[in-house]
């Protein structure tokens, strides 16, 4: 209990320096660009009803094509249905969503560890690959993308680099695979169980999700935001709402709970860059990434209430499961 104690008091800590952090930036960004508060409000009314609507079905669409990924990465050791993954994603982006660096997939992890009885290192193992795939999926979005206009110059090295992490990861997984291979075939220690994870899928399947289905919640996403700009009085391109969109995720490298604070600095600067005005940007940022919050949030917060309720009448017995209906 005092171990769990610790563990609330530096949550509560690192919480607060988060806050602290975030009311420092925005406080620097008034000052140091002259913003004002009623310009911003202002703007915060000319969103309107529709774009938070369309964010927020967005929003549900983005989670289950991420489920989606996640499942087809993970099925070759983890045999569950698809709103299985489902239910378990939107869980865990809830407590992403309330706890800071993305301790939400780790609690997934050990909730299914526990539920499927498969070795934790093996799911974090098939963790691994998955979010290897994800960032890969921005390659084949970004390549179809360009064929609806010139992006900004930043993207093209962001372009050059994945495809130089890439190739690099590529490379060492191609040196590592016959020692995985040994080690997933041994099963020894956790080294071994991690290895697992990380081999159960075949060389074409790893291809198929990084380079297929890990695109889909890239392009899909893209649409949305664009969309939801329009709506709020912002015209973008396809290639600029996806240029918001990636720095939108490159943001989440800081570690705070949902990704609020970074993320809107990064996507409220790519906005910036394409001239929307800054008030506006602010705005639309804030709003948008609510609406994204909202899937975890509720659908996340009312499936773990639900598992809570279930498990308790299970531990009450048959008897008095019977009163209670």
């Amino acid at each position: 209990m005092k171990h769990l104690d610790r563990i609330r008091e530096h949550i509560v800590l690192v919480r607060i320096a988060i806050l602290a952090l975030v009311a420092t930036v925005l406080w620097t960004a008034f000052h140091r660009y002259g913003l004002s508060t009623t310009r911003i409000w202002a703007d915060f009314g000319r969103v309107g009803h529709r774009a938070a609507l369309v964010g927020i079905i967005g929003g549900f669409g983005v989670a289950g094509s991420q489920s989606m990924r996640w499942w087809f990465v993970t099925s070759p050791v983890l045999r569950i249905r698809y709103r299985d993954a489902l239910a378990a994603v939107l869980v865990g982006n809830f407590f992403n969503i309330v706890l800071p660096a993305r301790a939400g997939d780790a609690l997934r992890v050990d909730d299914l560890s526990r539920r499927a009885g498969v070795s934790r290192a093996t799911l974090f193992g098939t963790e691994l690959v998955d979010f290897v795939a994800d960032k890969s999926g921005w390659l084949p979005a970004f390549a179809l993308l360009l064929l609806t206009g010139v992006p900004p110059s930043w993207m093209i090295h962001s372009l050059l680099l994945a495809v130089g992490l890439v190739v690099v990861i590529a490379g060492i997984g191609v040196a590592l695979r016959d020692r995985l291979r040994a080690a997933a075939h041994q099963r020894d220690g956790w080294i071994g169980r991690l290895a697992i994870g990380i081999t159960a899928n075949h060389p074409r399947r790893l291809a198929t999700a990084a380079f297929v289905v890990a695109a889909a919640p890239w392009l899909f996403e893209a649409p949305i935001l664009r969309e939801v700009a329009a709506s709020s009085g912002v015209q973008l391109s396809f290639l600029q709402a996806f240029a918001v969109l990636t720095a939108f995720n490159v943001a989440n490298i800081v570690p705070t709970p949902g990704g609020v604070g970074p993320n809107e600095a990064a996507s409220t600067a790519a906005l910036v860059s394409f001239g929307v005005p800054s008030d506006r940007a602010i705005a639309f940022a804030f709003v948008y990434h609510a609406t994204q919050l909202v899937p975890g949030l509720v659908a996340g917060g009312l499936l773990l209430l639900l598992r809570r309720v279930l498990t308790a009448r299970r531990r009450q017995g048959p008897l008095q499961t019977s009163q209670l209906v």
